[in-house]
């Protein structure tokens, strides 16, 4: 109908939020925003295709996109008065590299995401474990402070590196989608670049530490 909003949005579990949100606001305006839900890889192509500019009314992407595709698709927001009154709202620590571009702001923030590394304590704490660690190492059997440490930590917890490790590997990657190898990859990278002084040289070593980590 030529009164829906329609909402292109990636598929994520944020999306049942948004579906609650929007019986909300067909109460107050009357007006239904259809959700339409793309994968990743699906969303991206359809960005980059340009296939998208007048089937739909808001998009919700990945704010990594936001400086190649912020100006193409979305309104500069900037001077409107819902603007003010909506960043009223909005915390003071989001980044305005979450809404702005080149100083002019596009967009608003929806939700946030992290990825996180969970670490078994009993095995932090398991007193033969800690006394083998240090054999090897000398160091004492703590939770890393850096990728190096990781890699090691994660090599002495495989099975066919130590047979002595009460686990077959030391740790797994959801690798089921480019985006995700990327979230894995890049924290590694930033992290050698810091400590290279911003040598882009190291990329191919980094990239065959992050591709072992994984074998």
């Amino acid at each position: 109908e030529c009164d829906d909003i329609y909402l292109l949005t990636v598929h994520s579990p944020m999306n049942k939020a948004l579906e609650i949100l929007s019986e909300k606001y067909k109460q107050i305006s009357g007006k239904n925003i259809k959700i339409i839900e793309k994968r990743y890889d699906e969303l991206l192509e359809m960005i980059e295709s340009g296939d998208v500019s007048s089937s739909f009314d808001m998009i919700r992407m990945d704010m990594a996109w936001l400086p190649t595709f912020g100006k193409k698709y979305f309104q500069e927001i900037t001077s409107f008065r819902q603007t003010k009154s909506i960043n009223q709202n909005i915390s003071k620590s989001v980044s305005r590299e979450y809404m702005y571009i080149d100083q002019k702001q596009y967009t608003f923030p929806l939700d946030v995401s992290s990825q996180i590394l969970v670490y078994r304590k009993d095995l932090f704490e398991d007193s033969f474990l800690q006394r083998r660690y240090f054999e090897k190492t000398k160091r004492k059997l703590t939770v890393p402070k850096s990728y190096q440490e990781f890699d090691e930590l994660s090599e002495f917890f495989t099975l066919t590196e130590n047979p002595f490790s009460p686990t077959l590997y030391g740790h797994s990657l959801a690798l089921s989608s480019s985006v995700r190898a990327a979230c894995e990859f890049i924290p590694r990278f930033r992290e050698r670049l810091a400590q290279s002084r911003m040598n882009l040289a190291v990329l191919p070593q980094v990239l065959t530490e992050y591709e072992k980590s994984y074998q």
